[in-house]
């Protein structure tokens, strides 16, 4: 019951702190932060790529480790990820990640269909979307366009991002404590909202 009462004491209070801030306009211009996908196949980063290479810049990582040394050199407002392959490691960096970083939007390419594992996702890692392979490419446009709106938004009105903040935990696990190390020493591209 105490969980129940400090959830959703927690949620009036990020509802009241957003109450006055209204509607924020969205820059649409070209973005400083990029998207990143993280994939063994590069398909969907060539069609993001050529979808968004105008406004941002797109990058590509095959795995979640080389997914690191691009978080630490570059600001990234989406990540498009597989976590087909090794979802385990992906979860637990998703949830790891928005503890510290819940402005970086996470969208999920999957083949899978487990729907506690998407429901998991969600609540716990605030999984922006999720995309069925093979990925319908009008879809991942308009949601990718979404994601990259909501970021700008979170840039402009730093106090949105508490709306995405989860739960923290410490990882229980050695390759959960070694994620939670990377994370905890990537650099805060987006200022005190993250914080």
């Amino acid at each position: 019951n105490r969980d129940i009462q400090k959830t959703v004491g927690e949620a009036i209070a990020v509802g009241l702190e957003l109450a006055d801030i209204g509607s924020v306009p969205v820059d649409t211009g070209p973005m400083t932060s990029g998207i990143l996908v993280v994939d063994p196949d590069q398909e969907i980063f060539r069609a993001t790529r050529e979808l968004f290479a105008a406004n941002c810049a797109v990058s590509h990582a095959g795995n979640m480790e080389q997914a690191f040394g691009v978080l630490q050199a570059q600001e990234i407002a989406l990540i498009l990820a597989d976590i087909g392959n090794d979802s385990e490691e992906s979860m637990a960096t998703f949830k790891l990640l928005k503890q510290a970083h819940p402005e970086i939007l996470v969208m999920a390419l999957t083949a899978i269909s487990d729907s506690e594992l998407m429901i998991e996702l969600i609540n716990q890692a605030q999984i922006f979307r999720f995309l069925n392979r093979p990925v319908n490419l009008r879809l991942l446009k308009q949601h990718v366009q979404t994601a990259l709106a909501r970021y700008q938004t979170f840039k402009q009105t730093p106090q949105l991002v508490n709306q995405h903040r989860v739960a923290t935990a410490e990882p229980d696990s050695p390759g959960g404590r070694r994620i939670l190390g990377r994370i905890k020493s990537l650099r805060n591209w987006f200022g005190s909202a993250a914080e």
